[in-house]
């Protein structure tokens, strides 16, 4: 938002002579909301339905809330996968890279059946109310526990209908027409389609009204004082009920919104006579704000009953928008939630060569994006085909990008086929939405105005501690610590000094994977001094506050169906040892037995040269009895000696290694300083053209008991890395033809990058199973805009 543009406020009714516009105040980054730069996250997974062993595949988008653009500021993505009894099964940390990142879970093979979540949530995500958090819902099906905890039939339940009435800003007010919205649901939670009457209390009709989409619909009403309404409603299986209308107030404001072209919104101002005088001379405060960021504010005087402005809202990014009326003491008066929508649609056109194909055969697909405001925009998508059986087939209009980012995440509730809200061919989609709206209102963010507990914005991973001396518990001054940092990429290298404190903090390591960290404490001379105390490395997730998956919920009427499917699939992958990520024909040893993990990871560390000329195998006997790793490998290695400040092999200067990676001159002292019990063994290669020392650490940090408390040594957690998807092809026939393809999610491509200016093709080939294939294609343009596009095809 530009801070100093300055919009006003037209009057279009000159009905009042002495409304002004007031002057315009912009909160911007000033306001404690406004300078929040909240994100929201949304994964596309590739399906709704799994079996154990089957293979969870998403890719994620992270953005600006307050521009919808992807955000540049967080590295770190956290998914977890949520049992029924509302326990973290599996995490991970995605690498967010642009907004976008790409994982998958390997489910195990006992998992039993139900209904699991998917969660995701960036750490700065953490200062908000957790239903801001990315939450998806899908179903194990298990064919060895039959889903018996689970219900198989849906139980009708009679004489369960809830209906809301809410009228429009908030209250009702005598002699004032205001529209009032209503939301009727049965006992599923589900909205259902109903008439009703309206009568007042002395007994008269005042009108008739019928829902119009899901249970929800709207009239208008002109409360008379002194009289009370009610209405009597009918459903479609012939039940009849009655419902009190809320009760009107005699004296007060309403609003009523009206969205007009070129992005300008009509907001009307209504009072009665009752009311009239005690606001003529007072000032009233319009409040224009998007999710708690982007907010515009004005004062205004009313003098009449009706009193319409226009609201310039082009400043403000696509979506939700709270319009609030306050008094000058800021207590709110009335509320009203507008959808903006500023550009036209955009979507991903999605086409096949054929509609029809056989198993195994070749599908060639095209995407390009397709709508009028499409200029020179690039759309970031991925792309999953699977077999429709395994999909959610409920709703033809599930959860999308566009209904998670635009939508879901800011009203209350559960929101009945989100995505039928921006499906360019439902004619009536914006009048439905406005409905939603007046009916299930706004979600307030739970910011925590105490900023000495924010959750930080994550770009890779920290290490923090203190030193402190040895026998007491002050800091040390003049000291550094020395963090070494060892993956199977190449290892870094970090120096930091300490506060006055003893504190110190070390941000955005990057770490793919598991990876050593050794860090120690030096003073005057790099001598050891003192000693070092990390924090908790651990990541702490957030709190699990509602109930993310029930067992006792409704499983859909084909459940069954869909067991059998499954006890037929895992029978073929067990025969011919095959899973949703072992490729057709790959052959799995199990008769050899297997090499410890510490014989692993010395035959990788000598992966550079392969068997060394000598050897030493630490011994708990070396522990403690040299000062450093260099003294010890120069005092039982022959011809490795001691120079007073290195170490020579033959008189001349070796490479010195740990775990294989060379470590640079300068930083020697990491690795002298690393304790001898944390040393599996010391290589030595005396070639005459390369000589090379390497340090081999132990695999296994519970190897060591003994440890001096200036050096530490730990494994730390970085991204979680993901894998390919295998997608194998059936162009002619080989050896493994005979092998059974039962792949249910028949392809995934998570990284896509397209524009209207041109194509991106895609082949891939179908498997065995006759069967409907969905293709559900999502992501998101440079400039903001959440896409989708959809295509079934059919496979015999």
């Amino acid at each position: 938002m530009n801070l100093i543009t300055s919009i006003s406020f037209m009057l279009v009714a000159l009905c009042d002579p002495f409304s002004h516009p007031g002057n315009i105040s912009y909160i911007g980054h000033a306001n404690p909301d406004s300078a929040i730069f909240a994100e929201s996250a949304y994964l596309h997974v590739d399906r709704d339905y799994y079996s154990p062993g089957d293979d969870i595949w998403f890719k994620s988008y992270v953005i600006d809330a307050s521009t919808n653009k992807l955000s540049s500021i967080t590295r770190n993505l956290h998914v977890e996968l949520i049992s029924p009894s509302a326990r973290i099964i599996q995490s991970c940390v995605l690498r967010i890279e642009n907004g976008t990142g790409n994982g998958d879970f390997h489910l195990p093979d006992s998992l039993p059946s139900g209904r699991y979540t998917i969660r995701a949530y960036t750490n700065f995500m953490r200062n908000f109310d957790d239903n801001f958090f990315f939450n998806k819902e899908i179903i194990v099906v298990n064919s060895a526990d039959g889903g018996n905890e689970l219900k198989d039939s849906i139980e009708y339940v009679r004489n369960a209908l809830d209906i809301t009435f809410l009228p429009e800003g908030g209250s009702l007010v005598d002699d004032i027409t205001s529209t009032i919205a209503f939301k009727a649901v049965n006992a599923l939670g589900k909205g259902c389609d109903v008439t009703g009457e309206l009568f007042s209390s002395k007994g008269d009709l005042v009108t008739s009204f019928h829902s119009t989409h899901l249970g929800m619909g709207s009239f208008g009403l002109k409360p008379d004082p002194g009289l009370s309404y009610y209405a009597r409603i009918k459903t479609s299986d012939g039940g009849v009920y009655k419902a009190d209308i809320p009760k009107s107030f005699s004296t007060g404001i309403s609003i009523h919104t009206l969205m007009l072209k070129n992005n300008q919104l009509l907001l009307t101002v209504n009072t009665n006579e009752k009311t009239l005088p005690s606001i003529i001379d007072h000032e009233l405060i319009i409040t224009l704000c998007s999710r708690n960021l982007f907010s515009e504010t004005t004062k205004i005087k009313t003098g009449a009953l009706v009193t319409n402005f226009i609201l310039p809202i082009d400043d403000f990014p696509d979506g939700i928008i709270r319009v609030t009326l306050s008094g000058a003491d800021g207590l709110p008066l009335c509320e009203r939630l507008i959808y903006l929508q500023k550009r036209n649609d955009v979507y991903v056109k999605v086409t096949t060569d054929k509609q029809q194909y056989s198993t195994r055969e070749e599908v060639k697909m095209k995407l390009s994006l397709a709508g009028d405001t499409v200029h020179q925009e690039k759309a970031f998508l991925s792309l999953s085909a699977t077999d429709y059986g395994m999909t959610a087939d409920s709703s033809i209009y599930p959860t999308s990008i566009s209904s998670w980012f635009l939508l879901e995440s800011d009203v209350h509730g559960l929101v009945e086929k989100p995505s039928c809200y921006f499906d360019i061919s439902n004619q009536n989609r914006f009048e439905e939405l406005d409905l939603l709206l007046l009916t299930q209102g706004w979600r307030d963010f739970k910011w925590k105005y105490d900023t000495t507990n924010l959750f930080r914005y994550e770009n890779g991973f920290s290490i923090s501690g203190m030193v402190r001396k040895l026998f007491f518990d002050k800091p040390i001054s003049g000291t550094r610590i020395n963090i070494g940092v060892y993956s199977e990429n190449k290892p870094m290298y970090l120096i930091t000094t300490p506060d006055s404190a003893g504190y110190f903090r070390v941000d955005g390591i990057d770490i793919t994977g598991k990876a050593r960290v050794i860090a120690s404490v030096t003073g005057k001379k790099e001598k050891f001094q003192g000693m070092i105390l990390l924090d908790s490395m651990r990541y702490e997730p957030a709190g699990i506050s509602l109930m993310t998956a029930d067992n006792e919920a409704l499983l859909p009427v084909d459940f069954p169906k869909r067991r059998q499917e499954v006890t037929f699939i895992s029978a073929e992958r067990k025969k011919y040892k095959l899973s949703d990520t072992i490729s057709i024909g790959e052959v799995i040893v199990t008769a050899n037995k297997p090499d410890s993990p510490q014989t692993i990871r010395i035959n990788k560390r000598r992966a550079g040269y392969g068997t060394p000329d000598r050897e030493l195998i630490i011994t708990p006997e070396m522990d403690n009895k040299y000062p450093d790793l260099f003294r010890l490998a120069t005092s039982n290695i022959q011809r490795v000696n001691w120079t007073g400040s290195g170490i020579t092999i033959g008189g001349l200067n070796p490479k010195i290694l740990l775990d294989g990676m060379e470590i640079p001159e300068m930083d020697y002292d990491l690795v002298k300083g690393i304790p001898a019990n944390m040393i599996d063994r010391i290589d030595v290669i005396d070639k005459p053209l390369g000589k090379m020392i390497n340090f081999i650490t132990k695999a296994e940090l519970t190897a060591v008991n003994k440890q001096p408390l200036h050096s530490v040594s730990f494994i730390i957690k970085g991204y979680d890395s993901p894998r390919l998807f295998y997608s194998p092809k059936h162009k002619k026939p080989d050896e493994f033809a005979f092998m059974p393809d039962t792949r249910s999610t028949i392809f995934w491509e998570p990284n896509i990058l397209t524009g209207k200016e041109n194509t991106f093709n895609i082949s891939y080939f179908n498997a065995d199973k006759a069967t409907i294939i969905k293709i559900i294609v999502e992501g998101i343009t440079s400039e903001g805009i959440p896409v989708t596009g959809k295509l079934r095809y059919e496979v015999k």
